[in-house]
C-alpha cells in the first residue's frame, strides 16, 4: 500500500498526511450463521482516521476527469467477460504496438509524437 501512496504522491505532485476528521463507517458484518456475536442486521459503526491530501487543482482536475472517463467507459463494460475493461486496454495497447511495428511510417509519426509530448509537458506540470 506505502509503494501505491508513493507512486499517488509523485504522479499528482501531493502531500498527503494524517487529517483531522474521523468517519463512521459501518463495521464489517459476518454473514456466518454460526456466528453469535455478529448478528446479520447489526449495524454497529466504528470511527476510522481520515487522510488529508493536498494537490495542485489542474492536477486534481486531471485526476476528476479521469475518473468520470473510466466510470463512462465501465458503464458499458459487461462485467462478465473475461478480463473487462483492463483488458481492453492491453488489447488496444498490443494493436497500436503492431500496427506501429509493420509500418514505419506509423512508428515515426508516433515517435514524434512522444517527442513533442515530452518538449511541452513542463509546460504543463
Amino acid at each position: 500500500m506505502t509503494d501505491d501512496v508513493e507512486n499517488f504522491k509523485k504522479k499528482y505532485r501531493a502531500h498527503v498526511q494524517d487529517g483531522q476528521r474521523r468517519y463512521a463507517v459501518p463495521k464489517r458484518l459476518s454473514m456466518d450463521p454460526l456466528s453469535p456475536s455478529h448478528e446479520p442486521f447489526d449495524l454497529n459503526f466504528e470511527y476510522e482516521s481520515g487522510v488529508q491530501i493536498d494537490m495542485t487543482k489542474r492536477d486534481f482536475q486531471t485526476l476528476i476527469e479521469m475518473e468520470s472517463y473510466f466510470e463512462e467507459k465501465l458503464k458499458w463494460r459487461d462485467f462478465n467477460e473475461y478480463g473487462g475493461f483492463a483488458k481492453d486496454i492491453v488489447e488496444d495497447h498490443e494493436h497500436e504496438l503492431r500496427i506501429r511495428k509493420a509500418n514505419p511510417a506509423a512508428q515515426k509519426a508516433y515517435e514524434n509524437y512522444q517527442l513533442i509530448l515530452q518538449m511541452t509537458k513542463s509546460h504543463y506540470d
